[in-house]
């Protein structure tokens, strides 16, 4: 299997798990924190009552991005892989992840008000991206454990001769 269709296939599985953690987690930390008395605007709202576009739309919203994002960055990182330093596969794919987490977070750091949902947001990426760079990694690294354990060596083949 080419890089091209283990890219999809990590970036699909990843994406899944980037788009859930990266709504999960601030869903629960602001429905178990003192503010999850509060709605966006700042009025009381009793804690048993949702609100549709908050607790639904939102993390669904998110998953799909998450798998459109985990497609494209699993591509790319299929494309360079090869090219990145280190030695393993899953540090790669961390390391990888951790880039597109700082590309993604350094522009709104800048001017921006450190509230506790700037902070939850960060660490919620930080943690969804962690987690991103794991499945990649560990995904391509089977490919290649696969690849290097079966198949048609050439090499051995001319040697042989």
């Amino acid at each position: 299997m080419d890089n091209l269709a283990v890219g999809i296939k990590a970036g699909l599985i990843g994406g899944i798990a980037w788009g859930g953690i990266g709504s999960i987690l601030p869903e629960i930390a602001i429905h178990t924190s003192v503010l999850g008395n509060f709605s966006q605007t700042g009025f009381l709202v009793p804690l048993g009552s949702t609100i549709l576009l908050d607790s639904i739309l939102i993390p669904l919203v998110m998953v799909i991005l998450g798998i459109i994002g985990g497609i494209i960055f699993g591509v790319v990182f299929g494309a360079i892989h090869d090219k990145m330093p280190g030695k393993k596969i899953v540090t790669k794919g961390v390391y990888y992840s951790l880039i597109i987490w700082l590309l993604s977070n350094i522009p709104g750091l800048f001017g921006a008000i450190y509230t506790y949902s700037l902070i939850l947001s960060i660490a919620s990426s930080f943690s969804a991206n962690l987690v991103f760079g794991l499945i990649l990694g560990s995904l391509f690294g089977r490919k290649i454990k696969e690849e290097k354990t079966s198949g048609f060596d050439s090499e051995k083949f001319w040697n042989n001769r």
